[in-house]
């Protein structure tokens, strides 16, 4: 239910402007004499405004780094996986998130072909690590985590009205006390996830009337660092109960190349409206609204 309010205030959005569209068509026709032409970046100098709302799945990510510390009442301890306890847990076990991002990004156009931008918005981040048949671990953001990047966008006509475009995206997520959802008893005393990804997209668009289509291929990095500290029920060899603590910290590092395809539909000279799709893996879908300044 979380991530339907997101979408529906945004369908609203798009409603009114839409409505807003129509009522300057005659206006926008007489400042844009060919509208077979679309514009697939703002002008130099411009400004834009994008909110937008996206929906994010990576599966492919490898345990690179692990070590478990260990308070115990005689003493501190800890012990680090070596290569093969790591080969051992990425051959046994699945690693992923997901991720629902509602967030604005502005930008500008420095050049005609250059621009850049930065974004903000809220998330709730889901992330899973020790996916087996019998055991899955799940590290639930409780309220909206705070994520944020920038990117830097150069595009060239090719030939005629077809233009290729790259992009070069950089994005943090940082959520503070996730909940824990293990299984076992263990009281979970804190929590921390960060997450990292840099993306670089090559793509081919081709404008046809107020619609622009576009597909293209990426790559992507991603970093997950996931830290959690439990206390323990033990006894010792007296037959005492008593309380130790155990924090396990966790890198995970991923890769991949992924296609994507994408639509954009020109409501007015200064507003547009735009679906896109990546897949495989990220498995992403983004719905946002440009507003050219």
């Amino acid at each position: 239910m979380k991530l339907k309010f997101p979408l529906i205030a945004f369908v609203c959005f798009l409603l009114y402007a839409t409505g807003s569209s129509q009522t300057t068509g005659a206006e926008s026709q007489a400042l844009n004499p060919n509208p077979e032409v679309i514009a697939v970046a703002p002008k130099k100098n411009s400004f834009f405004i994008t909110p937008y709302y996206e929906f994010t799945r990576f599966k492919n990510l490898k345990l690179v780094e692990h070590t478990n510390y260990y308070l115990l009442p005689e003493g501190e301890f800890s012990d680090v996986y070596l290569q093969e306890d790591l080969d051992d847990y990425n051959n046994n076990y699945g690693t992923e998130y997901q991720s629902g991002l509602a967030g604005i990004k502005l930008g500008y156009q420095v050049f005609e072909d250059f621009g850049i931008n930065a974004y903000g918005g809220l998330t709730h981040f889901n992330f899973k690590s020790w996916e087996s048949d019998e055991n899955t671990q799940y590290l639930n953001t409780q309220y909206p985590a705070v994520s944020f990047g920038g990117g830097v966008d150069y595009q060239k006509p090719l030939y005629q009205k077809l233009t290729v475009k790259s992009i070069f995206l950089i994005n943090y997520c940082l959520a503070g006390t996730p909940g824990v959802n293990k299984n076992s008893n263990d009281k979970v005393l804190s929590s921390d996830l960060k997450s990292m990804f840099l993306e670089f997209d090559l793509a081919l668009a081709y404008p046809l009337g107020k619609f622009l289509p576009y597909a293209g291929v990426g790559y992507t990095q991603q970093f997950i660092h996931s830290v959690y500290k439990v206390q323990v029920l033990a006894t010792d060899d007296d037959g005492n109960d008593f309380y130790n603590e155990t924090e396990f910290d966790s890198h995970f590092k991923g890769s991949s190349l992924y296609g994507f395809v994408g639509l954009e539909y020109r409501l007015n000279k200064g507003a547009s409206v735009y679906l896109r799709s990546s897949f495989p893996d990220p498995l992403r879908t983004n719905l946002g609204f440009n507003i050219f300044l």
